[in-house]
């Protein structure tokens, strides 16, 4: 497998961040491949074999990007399908609540993403691999297409070879204090935001490290905000549970207590708790949204 390949890069993000969720499941589930009741210094080895055996189970997907023929591609194709009902599965077969299964869906966004636009790309690369008369040889052991001098000079590789041997520019001082401002301000702005480059690509080892970083921060983010609302929700009813035996009901209109008699403490711990409730609901919502963003 060519890691250093500018073609099929989604295909490897996405073949690589089905196997992103193996991470969380072996980090946070301590599900490893091998039972292990020994001291705790070995257990970081044994999660380390572990993800190589559990890595191995998508060994067949890289197998069929890499050969890149319509036999491979067909038993990628098949191959897909079977996770992606599997997991599809596991999210509609269990007798879960609402909430719960919410959650199981959350968590599990990145991989059913990457299973589905594997899904439907397998089967468009095997239909175009048999228009192009590839059923059983790998691209790699074709004539490769040549190349002019014209050609290699008006590729990216090429102009960026050619920008690096000329003389640069001398750029006309600007006069001014405002001139100078506007200039450094605008310098920084150009260097702070990100300009596509016509013709450049990002080896598909690059895009697949950084697609997969994203995927493990997007699983354990949604893990700990799971954790600090469930924390929450608990605080929230011990101190409802407090204010109730101090005769504080909401369902009252007139309540027996004046609530000037609460103590301090109850008011601005339930006040606290349904604040940060609500915000990290937002910031939920937002990070899931983000995500999304980046990855277009």
């Amino acid at each position: 497998m060519d890691t250093l390949t500018r073609s099929s890069r989604i295909s490897y993000c996405c073949a690589f961040g089905a196997t992103a969720f193996l991470v969380y499941v072996i980090l946070l589930e301590h599900r490893f491949a091998i039972q292990y009741d020994g001291p705790i210094a070995l257990k970081s080895l044994i999660a380390v074999l572990s993800m190589f055996v559990y890595g191995m189970v998508f060994f067949p997907v890289f197998a069929s990007l890499a050969l890149a023929t319509a036999l491979s591609y067909l038993l990628g194709s098949l191959y897909t399908w079977m996770f992606l009902v599997v997991d599809v599965y596991k999210l509609t077969e269990c007798s879960f609540t609402v909430e719960a299964r919410a959650i199981l869906f959350v968590r599990a966004i990145p991989s059913l993403l990457c299973l589905g636009y594997l899904s439907i790309s397998m089967p468009i690369r095997f239909v175009l691999a048999c228009w192009n008369r590839r059923f059983f040889l790998s691209s790699e052991d074709e004539t490769p297409p040549f190349e002019s001098l014209d050609d290699i000079k008006e590729s990216f590789q090429g102009k960026h070879v050619r920008k690096l041997l000329r003389k640069p520019e001398v750029k006309a001082k600007k006069v001014g204090a405002v001139n100078i401002i506007k200039s450094v301000f605008s310098n920084k702005v150009y260097e702070l935001l990100y300009h596509r480059k016509r013709g450049f690509r990002y080896p598909s080892r690059l895009i697949s490290v950084m697609f997969i970083a994203g995927c493990v921060i997007y699983v354990l983010t949604v893990e700990l905000l799971v954790q600090v609302i469930q924390y929450i929700d608990l605080a929230e009813t011990f101190i409802e549970t407090q204010l109730q035996a101090l005769g504080f009901d909401d369902e009252d209109e007139d309540y027996p207590v004046d609530p000037d008699q609460i103590p301090p403490s109850l008011q601005i711990g339930l006040l606290i708790a349904q604040v940060l409730y609500g915000r990290l609901e937002f910031f939920l919502s937002f990070s899931i949204c983000g995500f999304f963003c980046v990855q277009l």
